[in-house]
This record gives C-alpha cells, sequence and structure tokens, in this order.
C-alpha cells in the first residue's frame, strides 16, 4: 500500500469545507423566505410589526399636523432648517406679505424658535415685525 498513511485530520478538513457550505446555503435560503413556511408566532411577530409600523405613521402624522399652523395663527415658530420660503409655503401666505408683516426679519439670519408675525394684530395701524426676542418682549 502506500508508504505514508494519511492521518484523519486531512480527511476532516474537506468534510468539514462541505459542512460549513451546506449549513451556509441553508441559512441564507432561509433568510430570503424560501422554504415559505410559516409558524403560528411568526404570523403573531408579523401583525405586531405592522401595528407598530401602524402606530409610527400615526404619530408621523401627528407631527406633520403639528408644523403646520392653523390658520388663524399670529405667528410661526422657526424650526431648524426652515427658510422663509418654507414658512410661506407652509402657512399659505407670500413672501411679500410675510416681509411686510416682519420689517426687520433678516432671511438670512432665521434662529431656531424665533417667532415670525404671520397676521396683523387686530389693534394695530401699521405692519411691525414681531420677530425673536424682540416680538417676545414686547408681550405679543
Amino acid at each position: 500500500m502506500s508508504a505514508h498513511p494519511q492521518s484523519t485530520s486531512r480527511l476532516l478538513a474537506p468534510a468539514a469545507l462541505v459542512v460549513f457550505a451546506i449549513v451556509f446555503l441553508i441559512v441564507v435560503v432561509a433568510s430570503l423566505g424560501g422554504d415559505g413556511d410559516t409558524t403560528d408566532s411568526d404570523r403573531a411577530s408579523s401583525t405586531t410589526s405592522q401595528q407598530d409600523g401602524g402606530r409610527d405613521r400615526a404619530q408621523r402624522r401627528a407631527r406633520r399636523r403639528a408644523r403646520t399652523p392653523s390658520p388663524n395663527a399670529r405667528f410661526y415658530t422657526v424650526r431648524a432648517g426652515d427658510n422663509l420660503a418654507l414658512i410661506a409655503s407652509r402657512t399659505g401666505i407670500s413672501l411679500e406679505e410675510l416681509r411686510t408683516l416682519n420689517p426687520t426679519l433678516d432671511p438670512q439670519a432665521l434662529v431656531t424658535g424665533q417667532r415670525v408675525r404671520l397676521r396683523a394684530s387686530a389693534g394695530a395701524t401699521g405692519a411691525t415685525g414681531a420677530t425673536g426676542a424682540q416680538g417676545a418682549a414686547s408681550g405679543e
């Protein structure tokens, strides 16, 4: 026979490689949903995740509604990322009207938390700009 007997480790290495490849293939196919079998616990977790997704959508809608000022709002509070054109589109007020109502407003220097006047106050005879700390200090 042969002069050098084969060791068992030389035989186990290729067998382990084949077993690893088979297990890897099974895991990949199962993760892709290839077998189509679902258990009751799988369905329950799927339903729970759908309900969570519905809750997330409802929360996003509520936040979106909160961002849109009411039609009778007199002020808009600036949020991060806002610019004058975005405020105009959200509120339905033209840029010219916003500039007229807020003459001291610098469109390039909007600050988060700053207040932008949307409507003239009832007793106002002219347009005054109530923005930022100035508007808050005047008690409006």
